[in-house]
């Protein structure tokens, strides 16, 4: 059976973690390094949490909006982009000599926002909904019975797409109408070969064994739950 030990770099920056039963504990709380023996199929080694000092970057995304109600009308504008990727002022290891935040590495920075998707949710009270792009797909979802999604998906966002643009309008009956309606756009994307934060895997070690093994690192970082108010 192989024993595999993995150990990372600033390991001390994970939070919250939560091992697979394979892992040995008492290497775990002593070294930091995780010794185990894998099962068979596919499984999560370990789930954690980073602080906001092991944030490398900055969010990879940039999404704004504003919304203006003129009668019974609202009028709403939201603009995503690619945000660039700098080094975070509080990160480890996230300095220059200089003292000021550095660029990752050109192909980071090169690096494409997947599967983007911004969802913004509206009243039931909410008709006339009306939408526009030059970019995307968009739909209208009113099969709830609590409120109405309007969904903007992306395949791609490119380092050069920084202003993209929807507009909405829609209306609402007089009756509920209400200059501080709150609006809110949600966001979902991924980034893949980027981690946000400082923790990487610093190298993996197998034991008892002569075979070699193919040894690959696949990095994603997805958004989790980020919402922007309008």
């Amino acid at each position: 059976m192989p024993d595999l030990r993995m150990t990372f770099v600033h390991p001390d920056a994970l939070d919250n973690v939560s091992l697979h039963p394979c892992v040995r504990i008492p290497r775990w709380e002593s070294e930091k390094a995780l010794s185990f023996v894998p099962p068979d199929g596919k499984f999560k080694l370990l789930s954690y949490r980073v602080g906001p000092y092991a944030i490398q970057y900055g969010l990879p995304i940039h999404l704004s909006g504003k919304s203006t109600l003129e009668d019974n009308i609202y009028n709403i504008e939201i603009t995503v982009g690619a945000a660039q990727l700098l080094y975070s002022k509080s990160a480890i290891g996230g300095m220059g000599h200089t003292g000021m935040p550095v660029l990752p590495t050109s192909s980071a920075r090169e690096r494409k926002l997947e599967d983007v998707r911004v969802v913004l949710p509206l009243p039931t009270t909410a008709y006339n909904i009306r939408m526009q792009t030059k970019k995307g797909t968009y739909s209208v979802d009113q099969s709830m019975s609590d409120q109405t999604k309007l969904t903007w998906e992306l395949k791609t966002i490119g380092p050069n797409d920084s202003n993209i643009k929807l507009h909405a309008q829609f209306s609402v009956k007089r009756q509920h109408q209400d200059s501080t309606l709150a609006l809110a756009a949600f966001a979902q994307f991924k980034l893949v070969g980027v981690s946000v934060s400082s923790v990487k895997i610093n190298s993996l070690r197998m034991l008892r064994e002569t075979y070699n093994i193919f040894k690959g690192v696949k990095t994603i970082t997805k958004a989790g739950s980020f919402q922007v108010r309008l």
